[in-house]
């Protein structure tokens, strides 16, 4: 009996620690250098345009490239769409035509532990710079400044669920990696696997007091 009790604590410890938010141990890493960070991420596709023709034109405001969904984010006035294209990909490289925006996505209830990709604008005076909102998993927001000609690999242990880009003015992506593109369980479903150990055991109890 006290056996069972021991063990009955023991798990109901592990399932606790299982649904404890991981925040708590969250870690976010930010790369500039494009080799440090391929040589640390779990990276399974880089993506680098120069499978399309040059000029290749997107017309929608979201496009996916290698499971990846490029949505624009336009400000009021700014359209594209018909015969302005929203996206140009032109000398390997994909271009933004749209200013003031862009969000990275996985899929629908998809996410990565690594992104990666190189910025670039053809901008000059006054020097350019991106500003990185990195959203995770478990709710936490991280924004990073990022200048032009730089490259922004990320590392994350909880996953990367979208990555909003701002600026106002043109610019350009090219070697854009990630990791396996991985899915979030449902919550219940995550739940009723934490709590199967613990269910099994009290029906083993419950047959064994039944025998007393």
């Amino acid at each position: 009996m006290k056996y069972a009790q021991a063990l009955l604590f023991s798990l109901s410890v592990i399932v606790m620690g299982m649904l404890l938010p991981e925040a708590a141990c969250a870690h976010l890493a930010i790369y500039n250098s494009e080799s440090e960070f391929l040589h640390a991420a779990p990276i399974v596709s880089t993506e680098t345009f120069d499978e399309f023709p040059s000029p290749f034109y997107f017309f929608s405001p979201r496009v996916v490239i290698d499971g990846i969904a490029y949505t624009t984010a336009s400000v009021p006035g700014a359209v594209c769409g018909g015969r302005q294209p929203c996206w140009t990909v032109e000398s390997d490289v994909l271009l933004a035509n749209l200013a003031h925006g862009s969000v990275f996505t996985f899929g629908p209830g998809g996410h990565v532990k690594a992104f990666g990709i190189l910025f670039s604008s053809s901008q000059e005076f006054p020097g350019p710079h991106f500003d990185l909102t990195i959203h995770e998993v478990d709710g936490s927001t991280t924004v990073a400044l990022l200048g032009a000609g730089g490259y922004a690999g990320i590392l994350s242990t909880v996953g990367i669920d979208s990555l909003a880009v701002s600026a106002d003015f043109p610019w350009q992506y090219d070697n854009v990696s990630h990791s396996q593109i991985l899915s979030i369980p449902e919550p219940s479903l995550a739940l009723s696997i934490a709590l199967l150990p613990i269910a099994v055991l009290l029906m083993y109890r419950g047959r064994y007091l039944g025998t007393l």
